[in-house]
C-alpha cells in the first residue's frame, strides 16, 4: 500500500512537471520569433546610446562605467542593452544586460556576467510572457580574460555549452524592470 501511493505521488509529479512544460513551449517558440525578428532588424533601426557612469566616469581611479543602448522603431523601444564594467584595479566585473520588447511588454531577458577573480561567465535567460517569468535558463562556464575580444562580451560564443532549466523565484521580473525603470530615470 505505501508503495502505491509514493508511485501515484511520482506519477503526478512528473505528469505535472510534463503537462506544464508542454503548455508552457508554444510560447517559448513565439518568444524566439519575436527574437529573431528584432535581432535581423538591429542594422537597420534607430540607436541611442546613454552614459550612466555619473560625473566621476571620466575619473581612471573611478572604475565603473554603466551605459545603455536603446533600438527604437517607430518611437517603440524594441531593445534595451545595458553593459557594465566595474575595474577597482585589480579583479574586475563585466556585465551585458539585453530586455527586448513587444508592444512595450518585456518577453525576453538576457545577462552575461563575467567575473574575472573566478575567470567565469554566467549567462541567464528569461522568458517572459504577461510580465511573468515562465522560463528561465543558465549556464556557467570557466573563460580567460583573454578570450573575451575587445572586452564585448555579446562576442563570446557558448553554442555548443548547454543551458540548464533551473527555478524561476517570484523576484526573477525584479530585474527585467530594473532596467526599465532604470532607463525611464535617466531620460526624463
Amino acid at each position: 500500500m505505501k508503495n502505491t501511493i509514493i508511485h501515484t505521488l511520482l506519477f503526478l509529479l512528473f505528469a505535472s512537471a510534463s503537462a506544464n512544460s508542454q503548455s508552457v513551449e508554444p510560447s517559448i517558440e513565439i518568444i524566439r520569433e519575436n527574437y529573431v525578428e528584432i535581432r535581423n532588424k538591429m542594422n537597420t533601426i534607430k540607436k541611442k546610446t546613454i552614459n550612466a557612469s555619473g560625473e566621476d566616469s571620466n575619473d581612471p581611479q573611478s572604475g565603473h562605467r554603466n551605459e545603455f543602448v536603446l533600438y527604437i522603431q517607430d518611437s517603440d523601444t524594441l531593445l534595451i542593452q545595458e553593459f557594465n564594467i566595474n575595474d577597482e584595479g585589480g579583479p574586475y566585473s563585466l556585465s551585458v544586460t539585453e530586455v527586448y520588447y513587444k508592444d512595450s511588454q518585456p518577453f525576453f531577458y538576457f545577462n552575461k556576467y563575467y567575473a574575472s577573480w573566478e575567470s567565469s561567465m554566467t549567462e541567464t535567460r528569461l522568458y517572459i510572457k504577461n510580465d511573468t517569468v515562465i522560463k528561465k535558463l543558465k549556464k556557467k562556464y570557466q573563460l580567460h580574460w583573454k578570450k573575451i575580444p575587445n572586452y564585448d562580451l555579446l562576442q563570446v560564443k557558448s553554442d555548443t555549452i548547454p543551458n540548464k532549466e533551473v527555478d524561476i523565484s517570484k523576484y526573477e521580473i525584479g530585474g527585467v524592470h530594473y532596467v526599465k525603470n532604470s532607463l525611464n530615470r535617466l531620460t526624463k
